[in-house]
């Protein structure tokens, strides 16, 4: 907050007086901070929602904001990984560095959304099928929606936002959307992640689909991963046509 300290309220001015040059640096909301938030817009979060959406919006309390006001009506969001929305403002600005890349980089660029806010460099590459990964690799991080990481004993590629992956993500047509999230359950090596991307994948109803997430959310429950059952259930639930199978 900038300003002189006779701007602000006397418990301000206070606070001001022990800051250097009369400027407070306020850090990123907890979770708990982005639960009272959605409070005082009426929406009730859970605990594992409130650090959901921490992490999408890395605690700005203007984002976090932003996407309350843009997510649907039904708490569905909460219980199920389905993406959340990326303020407009914000999705206009990554389009435009979008618009500025060649096709190559945004291939890697949308393959690695797919994958995640972070994923191993191997199947970035493998998923966007590059000829010349390593050149595509420094073009993409010149364009600052990503960039490289190797700190973690491997190479991976991250995001510099979670609201750029998923702004990236959102822009995605539908059909490319499917497919690469088709080849990318092939590709991870985790069954959560691998049954994420078929869900993502699907565009109609799926039979042998909604047996797996049933299938995999009773396996959850055997093992008490609760949250997981829920959300699988939920996912298909979501995918059926008929109101006895979504009961």
């Amino acid at each position: 907050v900038r300003g002189t300290a006779d701007d602000l309220a006397e418990g301000w001015r206070k606070l001001a007086a022990g800051a250097t040059g009369g400027l407070v640096t306020l850090g990123p909301l907890a979770p708990s901070h982005i639960s009272e938030l959605g409070s005082a817009l009426g929406v009730a979060m859970t605990p594992h929602a409130a650090r959901r959406l921490c992490e999408h919006t890395r605690g700005s309390p203007l984002h976090a904001l932003a996407v309350l006001r843009e997510l649907p009506e039904d708490d569905g969001w909460q219980h199920e990984p389905r993406p959340l929305p990326v303020p407009q403002s914000y999705a206009q600005l990554v389009r435009r560095d979008l618009e500025r890349c060649t096709p190559d980089v945004v291939a890697l660029i949308e393959a690695a959304a797919v994958l995640g806010v972070r994923a191993p460099l191997q199947a970035v590459v493998e998923l966007a099928g590059l000829e010349s990964p390593l050149e595509t690799l420094d073009a993409a991080i010149a364009s600052r929606l990503v960039r490289s990481d190797d700190r973690a004993g491997g190479s991976f590629v991250e995001f510099s936002h979670p609201l750029a992956r998923a702004a990236v993500y959102d822009a995605l047509p539908k059909a490319r959307r499917s497919a690469l999230n088709t080849t990318a359950a092939r590709l991870v090596h985790d069954a959560g992640a691998a049954m994420r991307h078929r869900v993502e994948a699907a565009t109609i109803t799926n039979d042998a689909l909604l047996a797996d997430l049933e299938a995999y959310a009773h396996a959850e429950m055997s093992r008490g991963a609760w949250s997981s059952a829920v959300s699988s259930l939920i996912a298909a639930s979501r995918l059926t046509p008929l109101p006895a199978g979504r009961e």
